[in-house]
């Protein structure tokens, strides 16, 4: 693991630790800083993760490197495959070691230290904890110490909402993990989830539309089939092809589209 002063920096002026970092392909990487747009890096970044104060930008073939908001520091030279930070720590995902990968790496207090040899599918941070699907294994938690297996079954997505896990495990539904148990929430097939605030929201296609759950019931938001969804603060962002792009805000449905 190396630890280098990269000759991708332009400027060591320092930026606000709460600024947005924007993805761009073939543009590089850069901060909207309190209404002021700078380039903080020309490479084009893989990948992005946030850890507290620090962004980590993967950079391919250039390795792994680390924004502290003044100046970039590579990590490691190795080719990222996923990133997800949970609590103060950092983890990567370099693919499966029986597959040629280097296994599932954890990056705290400067050092990095393999955790599991398996190649990550998908990640996701709650609290201090990682959630991750291995490949034909099922789902773990791993609480910086050691993993438990949540469920012999392979997610097709997750999310978070509030302080709890929500799992899309296809045909068999939807299920929460709270408390250190796992409790069906849905028997629908959920095309994706995505939380809100404390909020769920399920897109259930054509024949159960969009659905929010508050961890207590469902609740119809509206019949249509969505074909995109991104949350955005306490609002979501919601696509419904043709029809436009809609804002979804508490009880407020608004049309975007000229937006």
């Amino acid at each position: 693991m190396e630890t280098l002063e990269p000759r991708l920096l332009l400027d060591a002026a320092p930026v606000a630790v709460d600024d947005t970092y924007i993805l761009q392909e073939d543009a590089g990487l850069s901060v909207d800083a309190q209404e002021v747009w700078k380039r903080v890096s020309p490479s084009n970044a893989e990948g992005l993760c946030a850890v507290g104060s620090d962004l980590y930008a993967d950079l391919g073939a250039s390795g792994l490197w680390k924004y502290d908001g003044v100046s970039f520091k590579r990590i490691s030279a190795w080719d990222a495959q996923g990133l997800m930070g949970a609590g103060s720590v950092l983890y990567a995902d370099f693919g499966g070691v029986s597959t040629g990968g280097r296994g599932l790496y954890k990056y705290e207090a400067g050092s990095w230290a393999r955790i599991n040899n398996n190649d990550a599918v998908e990640m996701a941070g709650v609290g201090a904890n990682l959630y991750v699907e291995f490949e034909d294994l099922g789902l773990y938690q791993y609480d910086s110490t050691s993993f438990k297996r949540i469920s012999r079954l392979n997610p097709e997505g997750m999310t978070v909402a509030g302080a709890d896990l929500y799992v899309d495990f296809g045909d068999t539904g939807v299920s929460q993990y709270a408390g250190g148990v796992l409790k069906k929430v849905s028997t629908l097939n959920a095309e994706g989830l995505y939380g809100v605030g404390l909020n769920l929201y399920g897109d259930f296609g054509v024949a159960g539309g969009l659905q929010r759950y508050d961890g207590v019931r469902w609740t119809k938001k509206i019949s249509l089939d969505a074909e995109g969804l991104v949350p955005v603060g306490s609002a979501l962002y919601v696509d419904f092809g043709a029809r436009g792009l809609y804002r979804y805000r508490g009880s407020v449905r608004a049309n975007d589209i000229d937006l």
